[in-house]
C-alpha cells in the first residue's frame, strides 16, 4: 500500500508535516467537530500546518444521534470552509450515540444546500449495513457522494450502489496492511492511512472538484 492521505485528530501527534509531505503524503483530513457542540481543539492549528506544508486539506464532522441541522451548524461554525477545505461526514459505529441513516441523509442534504457542494462520506461497515434501510431516492442521493471507504484489508467491498471509492482507508489502530506510519506524525496507535487510485494531479483535480462557493452557513 502507498498512503497518500492521512486523517488526524487530537489523538494524533503532529511533529513535522513538511516531513510528512516529503514522504509522499498529498493531503490531510482533520477532525473538526462531533455532535452538536464538541470541537477538536487542534483543528485550526492542523489546518495551518497542513497548508503551510503544501498539502491538500479537508475537515470532517463525526456524526452522532442528534439533530442533523444543529450538528451541521456546529461543523460550519468551526470548520471555516473555504476553497482549500474539503468537507466530510464521518458516519461510523458509535454505540453511545449512533447517527441514524435518516439523520445522515438530512445532514448531507442540508450540507449541500448550505455549502453549495456535496460532502465526502467516510464509512465502512456501517454504511454497508444501513444503505438498504433508506428509500430508493435517498439511496441514490447518498451514492451520488464521493466515498471515503474504511476497510482494513487488502481488498475492498463497497456498499450497495457505489461503484468506486474516492479514498480508501486501509489501516488504522495498527490493523490492516502495512505501512501503519509516516514521517512527521505519530500517536498511541497506528495512523489512519488512505490510498488514492491515481496520480497527485488527479487527486488535486478531484479534490478541487468538490469545492465551490459557500452559500451561507447558518
Amino acid at each position: 500500500m502507498i498512503p497518500r492521505v492521512v486523517d488526524i485528530s487530537h489523538y494524533t501527534t503532529v511533529t513535522d508535516l513538511k516531513k510528512t509531505a516529503a514522504a509522499g503524503i498529498w493531503g490531510i483530513i482533520a477532525k473538526c467537530t462531533q455532535g452538536t457542540n464538541n470541537t477538536d481543539k487542534t483543528y485550526l492549528v492542523n489546518k495551518k500546518k497542513t497548508l503551510d506544508a503544501g498539502m491538500l486539506f479537508g475537515a470532517y464532522h463525526f456524526g452522532e444521534d442528534d439533530d442533523p441541522e444543529e450538528q451541521l451548524n456546529n461543523f460550519l461554525q468551526h470548520a471555516q470552509i473555504d476553497n482549500k477545505t474539503l468537507p466530510c461526514l464521518d458516519y461510523e459505529d458509535y454505540p453511545n450515540s449512533q447517527m441514524t441513516p435518516s439523520q445522515m441523509v438530512k445532514f448531507l442534504r442540508l450540507g449541500e444546500q448550505k455549502v453549495g457542494r456535496k460532502f465526502v462520506i467516510y464509512s465502512g461497515n456501517r454504511l454497508r449495513e444501513d444503505i438498504t434501510k433508506l428509500s430508493h431516492d435517498d439511496q441514490a442521493y447518498v451514492c451520488s457522494h464521493p466515498l471515503w471507504h474504511a476497510q482494513y484489508s487488502s481488498r475492498v467491498t463497497l456498499p450497495k450502489g457505489f461503484t468506486k471509492y474516492f479514498l480508501w482507508q486501509y489501516t488504522g489502530d495498527n490493523v490492516g496492511p502495512k505501512p501503519h506510519s509516516v514521517p512527521g506524525l505519530g500517536g498511541e496507535a497506528g495512523l489512519d492511512l488512505n490510498v488514492y487510485d491515481g496520480t497527485r494531479d488527479e487527486l488535486i483535480s478531484e479534490w478541487v472538484a468538490y469545492i465551490g462557493p459557500v452559500v451561507g452557513h447558518l
